[in-house]
């Protein structure tokens, strides 16, 4: 089942939290505009939750993919706001160096933090945020990092990415719920479980956002391509798999989205088929 634009006709986050929804109706990128998201559902979100999410997805575009935005000219609506240099710092066995390079010659990268299983899988209750187990350096632009280093007489490269993990899981929490909504529709997600961490209670992410190795899965994408794979766990139980920018060596994620509905898996069954055991793949999000 493959879609790229889903008319919704209410907020898919005030529906999943039971409550009213504020102001207009505008549109919502299942993946983030900034990063070349091509889903979209139409109609579904209101004024006052696009400010919410679109304050969690911009501090992700700031801190870890300014540089690869720029690198592989990813859209943007404020072209004119987009750097256009960056700066490459290192050194020798002596001295510091710094060198201003264009966007299109710079090795841009980003660190893609590694967590592990949602403690929902694991029976547990998580109320203290999330626990990054590492950071994985992935090279998604510009000239390999090594040649550029030697280029400029650098042995060493210093990079500096900043990354919030509670933001970073909370905007992989979004995704694989718009996801969810436009592959189910809220009415079929009984219970939308990742919702309150991503506006009121966001200690909570922990519980439903986590790591998946994916590594072992090959995906004939482009390098700007991001795939989303839809899942059942335990019969009534909605979870989302992604991969960003699955051509590259990224971590995969799993989103514990909510409860399913009574009755959905005829639809499932009608709509899916055939239909695995864990999911179909799904490949999104293709680059212009």
């Amino acid at each position: 089942m493959e879609w790229t634009n889903r008319r919704i006709g209410h907020c898919v986050y005030c529906a999943g939290l039971g409550r009213a929804s504020e102001g207009a109706l505008s549109n919502e990128h299942v993946v983030a505009f900034a990063l070349a998201g091509k889903l979209v559902l139409e109609e579904a979100t209101c004024s006052a939750c696009a400010k919410a999410t679109s304050a969690i997805e911009g501090h992700a575009m700031h801190e870890m993919f300014e540089a690869v935005r720029a690198s592989l000219r990813l859209p943007t609506r404020r072209p004119k706001r987009r750097r256009r240099e960056f700066v490459l710092e290192g050194s020798d066995e002596a001295t510091t160096k710094s060198v201003s390079l264009p966007a299109d010659q710079f090795p841009a990268t980003a660190s893609f933090l590694e967590f592990g299983e949602p403690a929902f899988f694991r029976g547990e209750a998580k109320r203290d945020g999330i626990l990054c187990e590492m950071a994985r350096l992935v090279q998604l632009g510009g000239p390999r990092l090594d040649l550029a280093a030697k280029a400029h007489g650098m042995r060493k490269v210093e990079i500096d990415h900043r990354s919030t993990p509670v933001t970073f899981a909370r905007m992989l929490g979004k995704i694989g719920y718009c996801y969810a909504a436009g592959m189910l529709g809220t009415d079929e997600l009984e219970e939308a479980l990742v919702l309150p961490a991503l506006f009121d209670r966001p200690d909570e992410i922990g519980q439903w956002v986590g790591g998946r190795s994916l590594d072992s899965v090959s995906f004939d994408v482009t390098p700007r391509d991001h795939v989303l794979r839809l899942g059942i766990w335990q019969h009534d139980v909605v979870f989302v798999e992604m991969k960003l920018f699955a051509a590259a060596p990224t971590p995969g994620y799993v989103i514990v989205v909510g409860r399913w509905a009574p009755g959905i898996t005829r639809r499932l069954d009608a709509e899916f088929a055939p239909w695995p055991a864990v999911a179909s793949v799904m490949p999104i999000s293709r680059g212009d």
